[in-house]
């Protein structure tokens, strides 16, 4: 993640995160998978080097469930989001190490960590060839990455703006906005916020500083207090269909499984979208 395209809205998203629910946060049956790495790697080591990709209070609580026998660093480039973070956590993680940097240039040993954890860390990672190479370097002989992310449902990729608002005029979800965020994400033409932007801007009155579409639903999601945020940021990345990401995986990495929460199918906005996928991924540096 590069500094520069760090904004306010970013250091806000601690206040959203605590008002959003799973799937976009970590569930227990996504921990469940995440758990297994700690419990196969404790098998074998009395105390192991873990390493978590941003500040999610879930991946960090769980590494505080074994203190003292992990030594825990959390790295993130926005300090403001890991103290926001912290507020969130159910624990007081003993010994936590914190380092604020970009997770592709991370100033840390190499072949150090047995694990490496990470939450929704692809669609923040601007050059992801480049992250996946750091994280393996990161790895021991045996460490292991784990990490969860949203696939793009090929039903959405390719859908015009129009159609794609559309989606919502009837969608009855408190969380709608940040469906609609992530949706821009998933599209193939909306991907970044830049993109986003472009793609929206004829909902877009300059004299009234808003977006307006004819369904108030839809312009009230445009312009709510997150995504309003949102789409004046210049983060100029996204989501991308799995082929994509496991290409990019296999370069460093050998695929050990892909999991997945037996739950998603009641995740509230599956049905918008008709196929959801939120893999959870261990992978083994070659």
């Amino acid at each position: 993640m590069a500094k520069d395209h760090i904004s306010l809205a970013w250091k806000n998203v601690a206040a959203y995160w605590k008002k959003n629910t799973w799937p976009a946060r970590p569930g227990a049956g996504d921990l469940v998978f995440y758990r297994q790495a700690f419990e196969e790697k404790l098998k074998v080591k009395e105390k192991i080097n873990v390493l978590v990709l941003g500040s999610t209070p879930e991946l960090r609580d769980l590494a505080g469930e074994y203190a003292g026998r992990v030594y825990l660093v959390c790295a993130d480039i926005n300090l403001e989001m890991y103290l926001a973070m912290n507020s969130l956590l159910s624990r007081k993680i003993p010994g936590e190490v914190f380092i604020l940097s970009d997770w592709a240039t991370l100033p840390l040993a190499d072949n150090f960590f047995d694990l490496i954890m990470g939450d929704g860390v692809f669609s923040n990672s601007p050059d992801l060839d480049k992250f996946l190479r750091r994280v393996s370097e990161l790895l021991n002989k045996d460490g292991i990455f784990v990490t969860r992310f949203s696939v793009a449902p090929e039903k959405i990729i390719k859908l015009p703006a129009d159609e794609l608002l559309d989606l919502f005029i009837e969608y009855n979800d408190e969380k709608a906005e940040g469906v609609l965020f992530m949706t821009l994400h998933f599209n193939a033409e909306s991907r970044s916020m830049a993109a986003a932007r472009k793609y929206l801007e004829k909902y877009f009155d300059p004299q009234q500083d808003k977006y307006v579409h004819p369904a108030k639903k839809v312009a009230r999601l445009l312009n709510g207090p997150f995504l309003g945020k949102m789409l004046k940021d210049d983060k100029e990345w996204g989501i991308m269909a799995e082929k994509g990401y496991r290409e990019l995986m296999e370069k460093y990495f050998q695929i050990i499984s892909r999991q997945q929460n037996p739950d998603l199918k009641s995740a509230p906005y599956f049905s918008l979208y008709e196929e959801f996928v939120i893999p959870v991924f261990s992978l083994k540096k070659k």
